[in-house]
C-alpha cells in the first residue's frame, strides 16, 4: 500500500497528460493583484473567451484573517483563481530560488491543478523541509472557476481525481483531505499523517469550481460550505 501511495501521484500525471488536461510546459498566467485590476484586464483582453465574459464569480466567506494576495488567469486552461493568505508564511531565499527554477509544475495535476507544489522535486526528508511546507500551504485559501464548458462536462473528466463524493450542507462536492506526508516526498512511514488542508471541487451555476481550506478553517469536510459560496457579478455593471 505504501508503494502504492508514493507512485500514485505519477500515475495521475501520466493520465491526465495523455487526456490532454496537463500541460507539458509552464502554463502562462497572467497575475492581477487586485479586483479592479483584473476587471480592466477583462474589459482589456484580446482573449476571446475571456472577452465575451460579461459576468464574473468571487468567493463570498473569506477565511478569517486572510486578505487577497492575487487573481491569476490562465487563458490556456480556462481558469480564474483567487489567492488569499494569512501572511505567516514568508519564502526564504533558498525557497525563492527554488520556485523559480524547477522544471515540473505539480500544481497541474489534473485539470484544476489541484494537488500541491512545495517541495516534491526534493529527494531527502527533513522536519524543517516539512514545516516549512505545511506553513506555505495552509497559509492560503484559493476559490477557482473554469470560465469555458459545460461544468458538469469537466467534471466528468477529472471526476476519478476529484477526491470523495460528499454532501456539503445539501450540494454535492468531491472532497480530497490533504495530509503532510503528501506535501514531502519520501516522509517516513508514519509520519505526516495528519490533514493540513482540504480540496473540493463541485458544480454551480453551471460552472466547474475549486476551493483549498486549511483545516484551521474547516475540521471536516461539512465545514467547508461556506468557503464554497460565492457571488457573480456583472462586468462592468
Amino acid at each position: 500500500m505504501n508503494k502504492l501511495i508514493r507512485i500514485l501521484p505519477f500515475v495521475i500525471i501520466f493520465s491526465l497528460t495523455l487526456t490532454g488536461c496537463l500541460p507539458t510546459e509552464e502554463t502562462p498566467t497572467d497575475t492581477l493583484q487586485t479586483e479592479e485590476e483584473f476587471l480592466t484586464y477583462l474589459q482589456a483582453s484580446e482573449d476571446e473567451l475571456l472577452s465575451a465574459l460579461d459576468e464574473y464569480y468571487s468567493p463570498v466567506n473569506i477565511p478569517e484573517g486572510m486578505s487577497l494576495n492575487r487573481i491569476e488567469v490562465q487563458p490556456e486552461r480556462h481558469l480564474i483563481t483567487y489567492y488569499y493568505n494569512l501572511g505567516r508564511y514568508e519564502p526564504t531565499i533558498e525557497e525563492l530560488a527554488e520556485e523559480a527554477t524547477k522544471d515540473i509544475d505539480l500544481s497541474a495535476f489534473s485539470l484544476f491543478g489541484m494537488f500541491p507544489t512545495a517541495n516534491r522535486q526534493k529527494k531527502t526528508y527533513t522536519v524543517e523541509r516539512a514545516e516549512r511546507a505545511v506553513l506555505k500551504e495552509t497559509d492560503e485559501y484559493q476559490f477557482r472557476w473554469n470560465y469555458q464548458g459545460d461544468g458538469e462536462e469537466l467534471l466528468q473528466k477529472g471526476l476519478e481525481y476529484y477526491g470523495e463524493e460528499t454532501e456539503i450542507n445539501g450540494q454535492t462536492g468531491y472532497v480530497t483531505p490533504v495530509t503532510a506526508r503528501m506535501l514531502i516526498a519520501n516522509t517516513p512511514e508514519g509520519v505526516g499523517t495528519e490533514n493540513v488542508f482540504y480540496q473540493v471541487v463541485w458544480v454551480d451555476d453551471g460552472r466547474l469550481f475549486f476551493a483549498k481550506v486549511p483545516v484551521e478553517f474547516a475540521e471536516n469536510p461539512e465545514d467547508l460550505s461556506p468557503y464554497m459560496q460565492m457571488e457573480k457579478k456583472e462586468i462592468g455593471g
